[in-house]
C-alpha cells in the first residue's frame, strides 16, 4: 500500500510506515514492490502472498515448528558429536563402522541445517539484501553474516572430514530469533488491525438533508464542509460539525475522555465519533469525515507509532561499526594465517573469527532474561508487549496519568446534598424526593442518586411525564388527590422553567460551574428543592499511588478531558500537577513538551481518546479496562484495573533492566576474548563447547532469579546481594581457560 498524502510506503504486511518512497530499492518499480518494516514481517509474509490473516497464521506456525523439531535433532546430534571429541581414542577403536556412524551423524546435521536454513533463512537473506542495496549495516545483516559462518564452517568440516561442527549455533539462533522477530510482526499488524476497526465506529451512511430540507442515505466519503445531515438519538456523529437546530446530551467520551455527557443546543459545537444520547439533531459539518476528530485521532497513532524504534536504531548504529570490524579482523587473520600455515588453516581460523563474533547476545542471552521477565510479568496481570520498554521503563523519570477510568473508576458518586434553606423539607425527606424521581430516570446519574439515597424509605411513586432531551425529566406524584409536579434536571432546565434559586443554592451551583463539577437539581412548581453534586470515585490504589510516585522521584501529572479533578486527590497530593480541558492532541503536546525537556514518559490511560498518548510517551501503559486501539497503541497492559501494578512493573523494569546489562557485559566480555583467541588461532573446539555450556548457565541463572521478585525492601536487597554474587561469578570466569567457550 501506498499513502500518496504523504509519501510514505506502508509495511505490506502489517501496515505500519516504512520511509520514503527514494529509500526503497532502486531500479524497480517502487509502487509494485513489497517492502516490509523489519525482518520479521519479511518472514510473516514469506508464507502466503497475502496480508495477514488466519490461514497465515497456522501455516507460519507450521513451518515454525518444523524448524523447532529439525532444531531438537540437531541438538541431539551434536551431544552424539561432542562424545567424538571426548571419547575419540575408544571411538577409532570400534573400527571403521563407529567412523561411519559418525559420519553419518555429522551428514545427518548437515543435511538437517540445511532444511532449517530453507524454511527460516530465506526471508532473512532477502531482508539483508534490501538493507545493503540501501547502504545500511543492520543487526540482520550481522545475524545472517555469523549464521553462514556457522553452517559455513560446519559445512567445511563435514566434507573436508575436520572434527568440529557448530550447526546447533546456526539452528538456534534461526529458530529464537525468527520466532522473537514473528512475534513482534504479529504484534504489528494487530495494531495496525485496530486502527482499521477504530474507523468502522462511524457509520458508513449519514442522512444528508438536501435544500428541500429531503432526507438522503449517503455515503460519508462524499460528506463535504458546509452539508448539513440529521442525527437521531444513539446515533454516531460522522464528523466535526455545528448544531444548527435540537438540542440533545452528547457523549465525547471516546474522543475528549470526558466522563459526563455534555447538553448541547443550537450553535454549540460538536466532535466527530462523539454519540448523541437522547435527542435528535440538526448540523452543519464544518469539516470532511477526513478532517474530523476521530480521523486526526487515528493519523496521530500513526504518526507516534512511526516515531518508535529508537533501540533498533541504536542497534544499528553499533552494529554499523561492529560488523566492519569483525569483517576486518577475520580477514586479517586469514592473511595472517594463509602465509604462515596454508590456506586451510586461515580459512577456519577466519571462519571461526565469525562465528565467534555472531551476536548471540541479542539472539539468545538477553532474550532470556526478558522471556522470563515477561513471562512472570504476564503471571502477575502484566503485559509487556516488548522487551525494549522494560529498559524504557527502568529509566523513566515522570509519570503522566489519564483520570477518567484510570485514577477514576469512570462512575460517578453523590459528593453532596445541598438543601433550599427556604424549603419546608428536611434532608430525609428530600432524598426521598430524590430517590422516586429519579426512578423514573434511564439517565446514567440516575443510579447514583438512588444508590445516595437508598438509606432512606421511598417516597412517594412517580409517574414519567415527559422526557425533556438534553435537560432532565418532568414527573408528577399522580396517586395524590393534589398531584404535584417536579423537575429532575440541570440548571439550564430550572432556569428555563423559571424556577427560583435561593442564594445558598445559587453559591453553590456557581461554584460548580467554575470547577466543572456534575449536578443535578430538583424542583417543584415554584423552586429549586436541593443539588446534589457529583464525584467520580477514586480507585482504592490511586493514593498509595501517587504516593509512590513523589515517594520515588517521580513527577506525576493528571491529564484529563474534564474541567478539573476531584478535590479528594488535590487535597491528599497537592504537589501532582493538573492539566483539565485536554482533546487529545492538548495531551499529546503536553508529553511532547516534557520530552523535550529531556523526561522520560510514562504515560498511563484507558480510553480510546489516550491512543496518541500512550504511543507517543516514552512507555504507554494502558488500563486492561480501556478500549482495544488503547491495549494495542500502549507497550504494556494492565489485565485488571490495580493501579498497584504500576509501582510494581516500573520497579521490576529497573531488575530487569540490571539482569540484561550483566547478561550483556558478560556475552560482549565473551565476545572480545573469543574473537582474540579465534584471531590467534587458539580457539580450542571442546573447551568452547564446555564454556558456551557455563556461559548459558551463567546467564539463564542470572535471567530465572527474575521469576522470585517481590516488591518489597528485602527483595531489592536480596536483588542487590545476587548482582553482586553473578558479577562476581562472571568476572572469575572470564580469567579461566574455559572462557574461550562459545556463548552460541
Amino acid at each position: 500500500m501506498c499513502d500518496t498524502d504523504h509519501d510514505v510506503r506502508t509495511c505490506d504486511y502489517c501496515g505500519l510506515p516504512v520511509g520514503q518512497l527514494d529509500t526503497l530499492r532502486a531500479g524497480t518499480a517502487q509502487a509494485d514492490v513489497p517492502v516490509y518494516c523489519c525482518f520479521g514481517c519479511r518472514f510473516a509474509a514469506s508464507v502466503t502472498s497475502e496480508q495477514g490473516d488466519a490461514a497465515q497464521s497456522q501455516w507460519l506456525m507450521t513451518r515454525l515448528g518444523l524448524a523447532i523439531f529439525f532444531t531438537m535433532n540437531v541438538m541431539v546430534l551434536t551431544l552424539a558429536l561432542w562424545s567424538w571429541d571426548v571419547f575419540a581414542e575408544q571411538i577409532t577403536s570400534g573400527g571403521v563402522r563407529a567412523e561411519a556412524l559418525f559420519e553419518l551423524l555429522r551428514y545427518a546435521s548437515l543435511m538437517l541445517t540445511t532444511v532449517i536454513l530453507l524454511l527460516l533463512g530465506g526471508p532473512l537473506v532477502e531482508k539483508c539484501v534490501d538493507d545493503l542495496m540501501q547502504r545500511k549495516l543492520t543487526t540482520d545483516l550481522l545475524l545472517a553474516v555469523g549464521v553462514l559462518a556457522a553452517f559455513t564452517y560446519s559445512a567445511i568440516s563435514v566434507l573436508q572430514k575436520g572434527q568440529h561442527t557448530y550447526f546447533e549455533v546456526c539452528a538456534m539462533i534461526l529458530v529464537a530469533v525468527t520466532l522473537g522477530r514473528w512475534l513482534e510482526a504479529i504484534s504489528k499488524l494487530k495494531t495496525t488491525q485496530v486502527l482499521r476497526s477504530m474507523e468502522k465506529l462511524l457509520p458508513e451512511t449519514f442522512r444528508k438533508l438536501d435544500q428541500q430540507n429531503n432526507e438522503v442515505e449517503t455515503p460519508i466519503d462524499e460528506l463535504q464542509r458546509g452539508d448539513t445531515f440529521r442525527v437521531l438519538p444513539g446515533e454516531r456523529i460522522v464528523t466535526d460539525a455545528v448544531i444548527l437546530q435540537g438540542t440533545a446530551a452528547v457523549d465525547e467520551q471516546i474522543v475528549t475522555g470526558e466522563s459526563h455527557p455534555k447538553e448541547l443546543a443550537a450553535a454549540d459545537k460538536v466532535l466527530g465519533g462523539s454519540t448523541c444520547l437522547d435527542g435528535e439533531l440538526r448540523l452543519e459539518a464544518t469539516a470532511t469525515v477526513k478532517e474530523g476528530t476521530l480521523k486526526r485521532l487515528i493519523d496521530a497513532v500513526e504518526q507516534a507509532a512511526l516515531a518508535k524504534g529508537t533501540w533498533q536504531k541504536t542497534a544499528d548504529r553499533l552494529s554499523a561499526w561492529f560488523l566492519p570490524g569483525v569483517m576486518s579482523i577475520a580477514a586479517v587473520t586469514l592473511v595472517v594465517h594463509w602465509s604462515l600455515f596454508g590456506f586451510h588453516a586461515g580459512l577456519l581460523s577466519s571462519l571461526a573469527v565469525i562465528l565467534i563474533a555472531c551476536p548471540c547476545a541479542l539472539a539468545l542471552a538477553t532474550p532470556m532474561a526478558v522471556w522470563v521477565a515477561m513471562g512472570h510479568a504476564a503471571k502477575q496481570g502484566v503485559l509487556l508487549r516488548n522487551g525494549d520498554v522494560i529498559d524504557r521503563l527502568a529509566k523513566s523519570t515522570q509519570l503522566m496519568f489519564d483520570k477518567t477510568g484510570t485514577l477514576t473508576t469512570g462512575q460517578a458518586v453523590v459528593e453532596q446534598l445541598v438543601i433550599n434553606e427556604r424549603a419546608a423539607s428536611d434532608e430525609p425527606a428530600l432524598k426521598s424526593l430524590f430517590a422516586a424521581v429519579a426512578l423514573c430516570s434511564s439517565h446514567r446519574l440516575s443510579t447514583p442518586i438512588r444508590n445516595y439515597c437508598q438509606t432512606t424509605e421511598p417516597g412517594e411513586p412517580m409517574q414519567l411525564l415527559e422526557n425533556i432531551p438534553g435537560l432532565g425529566i418532568l414527573a408528577s406524584n399522580a396517586q395524590e388527590s393534589s398531584p404535584q409536579k417536579y423537575l429532575l434536571g440541570n440548571v439550564r432546565l430550572m432556569r428555563q422553567s423559571g424556577l427560583t434559586l435561593s442564594e445558598s443554592l445559587q453559591t453553590t451551583i456557581e461554584q460548580a460551574e467554575q470547577l466543572g463539577t456534575p449536578l443535578v437539581c430538583l424542583g417543584n412548581e415554584q423552586t429549586v428543592l436541593g443539588v446534589l453534586l457529583f464525584r467520580e470515585e477514586l480507585r482504592p490504589e490511586t493514593s498509595a499511588t501517587l504516593d509512590w510516585a513523589q515517594q520515588n522521584n517521580f513527577e506525576p501529572t493528571i491529564l484529563t478531558g474534564d474541567h478539573s479533578v476531584s478535590r479528594q486527590i488535590t487535597a491528599q497530593h497537592p504537589q501532582v500537577v493538573v492539566h483539565a480541558k485536554l482533546l487529545p492532541e492538548d495531551k499529546l503536546a503536553v508529553i511532547r513538551q516534557q520530552q523535550a525537556t529531556g523526561a522520560s514518559v510514562i504515560m498511563i490511560g484507558d480510553g480510546i481518546n489516550d491512543a496518541p498518548s500512550l504511543t507517543a510517551a516514552d512507555v504507554g501503559i494502558a488500563m486492561g479496562c480501556g478500549a482495544d486501539i488503547s491495549r494495542d497503541a500502549a507497550d504494556v497492559c494492565l489485565m485488571g484495573s490495580d493501579l498497584s501494578k504500576i509501582p510494581w512493573v516500573v520497579s521490576y523494569s529497573k531488575e530487569v533492566s540490571r539482569t540484561v546489562r550483566q547478561n550483556l557485559t558478560w556475552a560482549v566480555a565473551y565476545n572480545c576474548i573469543g574473537i582474540l583467541l579465534a584471531a590467534l588461532g587458539l580457539l580450542n573446539p571442546i573447551l568452547a563447547a564446555l564454556a558456551m555450556l557455563i556461559s548459558s548457565l551463567i546467564v539463564i541463572g542470572n535471567s530465572l532469579k527474575l521469576d522470585n521478585f517481590c516488591l518489597s525492601e528485602e527483595a531489592e536487597q536480596r536483588s542487590a546481594s545476587d548482582t553482586e554474587t553473578i558479577a562476581s561469578l562472571a568476572a572469575s570466569a572470564s580469567t579461566s581457560p574455559l572462557s574461550q567457550g562459545v556463548i552460541g
